[in-house]
């Protein structure tokens, strides 16, 4: 009987580890990963010579082979599992929240970011007001350094910009989110993993850039051109896997905006408050209530008057 090849004995351990995984964690996590440490071997595998490889998998007892796909199987699991832990950070370094380390970066994107909100004229150009809209915070001291960083950021500030609600959107999504109906925590769902996909994917190829890159750097000369292949390759991958994260925030974006237009209502009759009768007792009513929640006092405690039980049922009746 012949051996089994090693892509076949991995993909069988794969298979049974994939039935414990979360279906959103396969396809956001698992995939990019089999591909990044695949294509890492690839290119070992190009640089040692395929032949030497698979006589040295050929080589192995039955039991070897097997234990060896197990073994990679769990460490793939592992790496995704660290990665998934690691989506929010790594959300936030694609932002532009890069510290004390990046702040010359950041200072550089900045700048950056403002001279590209200048160009727009919103008051005169009803194209610049949308794209402004979707892409940018309102006020230039409010900038990211990065595009993606200002299309979530934009999304953020939606519910407490001058005009609007008043509502700090950080601490009350959570709330939101909890009262939200299916449909739209799918939408939501949805969208944010299309995100988290494309980051996910762009930042590997970044990884696998700079080890390709390494390797190019120390490896023979007759080496050279797959390597330099691989490097261009990936770096092609990134940029283009950053477009689709950008693409997906301002999708994401527009989502979390119409959550907040749609049910802050639903919320506030489910904290037990009464609903506003104007916009200007809104925004006074989410002032004063987000200082409650956050620090048991309000500054104007008569904003915030108690519902009463015909409100909840109506408001139950009309989303059941």
């Amino acid at each position: 009987m012949s051996a089994a090849s090693p892509m076949s004995m991995l993909n069988g351990a794969l298979d049974k580890v994939a039935g414990y995984l979360d279906k959103q964690l396969i396809i956001i996590v698992l995939f990019p990963s089999l591909v990044f440490w695949s294509a890492l071997l690839a290119l070992v595998s190009n640089h040692v010579g395929w032949s030497v490889v698979g006589e040295w998998w050929n080589g192995l007892r039955g039991e070897q082979q097997a234990i060896l796909s197990v073994g990679v199987a769990a460490a793939a699991v592992f790496f995704a599992s660290v990665l998934s832990v690691q989506i929010g950070a790594l959300t936030r370094l694609y932002e532009g929240y890069w510290g004390r380390a990046g702040r010359w970066l950041a200072v550089v994107g900045t700048s950056v970011q403002r001279k590209r909100h200048a160009r727009l004229h919103p008051d005169t150009d009803d194209r610049d007001y949308e794209f402004r809209y979707r892409n940018y915070p309102r006020h230039q001291d409010d900038l990211l350094p990065t595009r993606l960083g200002n299309i979530l950021l934009a999304a953020e500030l939606y519910p407490s910009e001058d005009g609007r609600y008043g509502i700090d959107a950080v601490f009350f999504w959570p709330r939101l989110y909890a009262v939200l109906p299916e449909t739209m925590r799918n939408s939501l769902r949805e969208a944010r993993s299309s995100l988290d996909l494309m980051l996910i994917t762009s930042w590997l190829s970044v990884l696998f850039t700079f080890v390709a890159a390494i390797f190019l750097a120390f490896t023979g000369t007759g080496t050279w051109r797959p390597w330099c292949l691989a490097v261009g390759g990936a770096g092609f991958v990134a940029l283009t896997a950053y477009q689709g994260a950008i693409r997906a925030a301002v999708t994401y974006g527009e989502l979390v905006r119409t959550a907040f237009d749609l049910y802050r209502n639903k919320l506030l009759i489910q904290l037990g408050y009464a609903s506003p009768t104007s916009l200007v007792e809104e925004q006074k009513i989410w002032r004063n209530l987000g200082q409650q929640l956050y620090r048991r006092a309000a500054s104007d405690p008569t904003a915030l008057r108690y519902g009463n039980a015909s409100d909840k049922q109506t408001e139950d009746h009309e989303h059941a």
